[in-house]
């Protein structure tokens, strides 16, 4: 009896394995016709390239960003009396980019010589002022 229930069991066994092995070769045959199976045509239309006029400019919404650019700082403080380059252009090493007002300058150059004068009648021998030293330069 123990061997007859054994026997059912393993026909049991190897019944559904064959089962599940023949459904696996079946859908395998399937996929293998499939792709095997010639594929149809595709459609092409074709027409006659022809010449349209093109718009130059298109409207757009958006924001730009600069690839190449310089941000400037000044040595000294002034007033910027004129830009002497357009935006855009290209410049040269050692090109001036803008002109400073330069008010202050002219009066402190045109003061010099007075302090100077000054400072020589009133200073004691062998002393040598800013001013002296700014024009012995």
């Amino acid at each position: 009896m123990l061997l007859r229930r054994m026997l059912i069991m393993l026909a049991a066994v190897i019944a559904v394995v064959a089962i599940l092995a023949g459904y696996k070769v079946y859908s395998i045959r399937q996929q293998i016709a499939l792709f095997s199976a010639p594929k149809p045509p595709i459609s092409v239309t074709a027409s006659l390239a022809e010449k349209r006029p093109w718009q130059s400019r298109l409207p757009a919404i958006g924001s730009l960003k600069a690839f190449q650019g310089v941000t400037l700082t000044a040595e000294v403080s002034g007033t910027v009396r004129d830009v002497l380059f357009l935006s855009g252009d290209q410049v040269k090493l050692d090109q001036p980019l803008i002109q400073l007002e330069s008010d202050v300058d002219t009066a402190i150059s045109h003061d010099l010589p007075l302090r100077l004068s000054v400072e020589k009648k009133t200073s004691p021998p062998g002393f040598t002022s800013c001013a002296q030293a700014l024009t012995t330069d």
